[in-house]
């Protein structure tokens, strides 16, 4: 099994949750996929993938401004690193894009971690939106069997699946 512990999941977690973006992408192309590189000596057991993406966000900030915009999507950042907990790292992957690596949760957890993750009441309370907002995104177990590259395609796939299934969902591996 896997185990991210220690110095190195201060750093991911430094890397993903203080530094968001170009070094998110550092993160997914040199950190992660490490361990695999180093031969059979490891094994991956329950790393999940999760893409949410908050719906019709250009519309939002079109309509609420940039400013706003920005605070919404810090409060859901902080909102998807409570949900999760110790259980993984949340980055933002791109304007309104996040991505979320969960490890050692079972199947049923990550399900209940998605259901939790819908549920932005208090972020459309406190900004006191006419129209909620809603995330929807892809979620997929990542075994080491393909590239990082290939994961992240699927998941990206999944995310529009769900829009083009009415979006305020997120689609399962």
């Amino acid at each position: 099994m896997l185990m991210i512990s220690g110095k190195l999941r201060l750093l991911i977690a430094n890397i993903a949750l203080l530094i968001f973006g170009e070094q998110l992408a550092f993160y997914i192309e040199k950190i992660w996929p490490l361990p695999l590189h180093l031969g059979n000596h490891f094994s991956i057991d329950f790393l999940w993938n999760l893409f949410p993406k908050i719906d019709f966000f250009k519309k939002f900030n079109d309509t609420y401004g940039h400013d706003i915009g920005d605070k919404v999507i810090s409060s859901i950042a902080n909102h998807i690193k409570t949900v999760i907990g110790s259980y993984g790292i949340v980055g933002r992957y791109g304007g309104d894009e996040f991505i979320v690596i969960l490890e050692h949760c079972s199947p049923n957890y990550c399900k209940n971690i998605i259901d939790k993750l819908s549920v932005l009441d208090h972020i459309n309370n406190l900004f006191s939106l006419e129209k909620p907002l809603s995330l929807s995104g892809g979620f997929m177990h990542y075994d080491g069997t393909i590239t990082i590259d290939e994961c992240l395609a699927l998941v990206d796939n999944k995310l529009y699946q769900a829009k083009h299934k009415g979006r305020n969902q997120i689609i399962i591996d």
